[in-house]
């Protein structure tokens, strides 16, 4: 596992990974983004950028294992996988039903002597490559359920996720068009309001929260009409699907509750003492936050120079 760690922290410095979900990428939003432009690096890159990891991370890695399971003794007569699994002291778990099955046994020792020396040569097809990552995710599977070795294991099977297909992430969290659990009311002239969405849409990645700008949609807003517009841009405001308002530090709680994998940081802002001191933390920051909106009359318009993109790099031109 060293192997791979060294070899894909060697490639991390030329991965595109500012073109994906990332913290570069949304350092970059942040960097070239304002009030009145919001900056979005590209989204594609090269088949490089998802196949080379695997190349390097797990092919290659495969072959040179494969060379010495062909000169050890016991791969050869397809007991490799048998003996470490039959010692206890290095095992999560008594599987010796397993362990005495002769055939079975031999088949998992010859599977992967073979699994691992064909990857490499047909990993380049792609009517190939869903068998390969069912058996590779399997083989590892059972590596970490049986081993006291994780990192091993896990470290495999994250890389075995480059080869889903990516219509398969954009079919699990693409946006549904008006189905939006939480509509966002901000400052559209405030630089901290928009940096905030700009954090926020980076995180949501079924777009679940909609922003709209306090100066041209609250007014169209029923839920809203009994505020002003000085208060709204005073204070952060929400409304849910149910027309429920929401303000302050429970506008953020409701924006985490709409994305499902941040659920549990909304449950911890409700929970007593951590919502009070987070409630004060709010009103500390929005008491002392700038308050001179950035408009085109009190500090004009200068278009930031952007970074040339990465696709121009002859490093990852497919």
């Amino acid at each position: 596992m060293f192997y791979v760690y060294q070899c894909l922290a060697f490639l991390l410095m030329f991965l595109p990974v500012a073109q994906c979900l990332s913290v570069d990428r949304l350092l970059l939003k942040l960097k070239y983004s304002n009030t009145r432009f919001r900056y979005m690096p590209a989204r594609t890159v090269s088949q490089l950028a998802y196949y080379g990891p695997v190349i390097v991370g797990i092919a290659f890695v495969y072959f040179d294992s494969t060379l010495y399971k062909l000169t050890s003794p016991l791969w050869l007569k397809g007991l490799g996988m048998w003996v470490p699994a039959s010692l206890p002291f290095v095992t999560h778990a008594n599987t010796s039903a397993l362990l005495n099955s002769e055939v079975l046994v031999k088949f998992m020792g010859y599977l992967s002597i073979v699994f691992e020396f064909l990857f490499l040569f047909l990993f380049p097809f792609r009517r190939y490559r869903a068998i390969l990552m069912v058996i590779g995710i399997g083989l590892h599977l059972g590596i970490l359920l049986e081993f006291p070795i994780p990192l091993f294991a896990i470290g495999f099977g994250s890389l075995y996720l480059l080869m889903v297909p990516v219509g398969f992430w954009r079919r699990l969290f693409g946006a549904t068009p008006g189905q939006e659990k939480l509509t966002f009311y901000f400052d559209a002239e405030c630089p901290l309001c928009a940096r905030t969405r700009l954090v926020i849409e980076h995180l949501d990645l079924g777009q679940a929260v909609r922003f709209r700008s306090v100066q041209f949609y609250a007014e169209q807003e029923p839920a809203l009409a009994g505020l002003s517009q000085d208060a709204l841009l005073d204070d952060i405001h929400s409304v849910d699907r149910r027309g429920h308002v929401y303000s302050g530090i429970d506008t953020y709680a409701q924006v985490f509750n709409a994305i499902p994998y941040l659920k549990p940081i909304s449950w911890l802002i409700h929970t007593p003492g951590i919502y009070h001191l987070g409630k004060a933390v709010y009103g500390f920051i929005a008491r002392n936050r700038t308050t001179e909106r950035c408009t085109e009359d009190n500090c004009g318009y200068v278009a930031p120079v952007l970074p040339p993109p990465t696709k121009n790099s002859r490093f990852w031109r497919a």
